[in-house]
């Protein structure tokens, strides 16, 4: 498996499958949130995240709603997602998504720090 560039992100190719590495780069952010922060649950504006959380989906071929990800506890589950979260399938603590799903994208958050 090789990894290369792709505009601003890092992107492997894997059997039936291709693994994106987000990187700062390429999203609205500003200041201590430079550039492409994803993180809701931080003092960087809700409109900023949203924008850079549209930009990463537009990258990645699927709209962010269709990201599979629970709310992260440093723990060890992980789910077997066959839908990303809603309001019929809520947020829940879990550390990792693994899914078959074709019109989806599984997500993990990690800090930068």
């Amino acid at each position: 498996m090789s990894f290369r560039w792709e505009h601003d992100q890092i992107v492997a190719d894997l059997p039936h499958a291709r693994a994106v590495f987000s990187t700062a780069r390429g999203g609205v952010s500003s200041g201590p949130f430079e550039s492409l922060n994803l993180g809701l649950l931080t003092d960087d504006a809700p409109e900023n995240v949203a924008e850079n959380r549209r930009r990463l989906g537009e990258f990645v071929g699927h709209p962010w709603p269709r990201f599979c990800y629970g709310r992260q506890v440093h723990g060890t589950t992980v789910r077997r997602a066959t839908e990303p979260p809603s309001a019929e399938r809520p947020y829940t603590e879990e550390d990792g998504q693994a899914t078959a799903l074709t019109d989806a994208a599984a997500i993990v958050f990690v800090a930068d720090c």
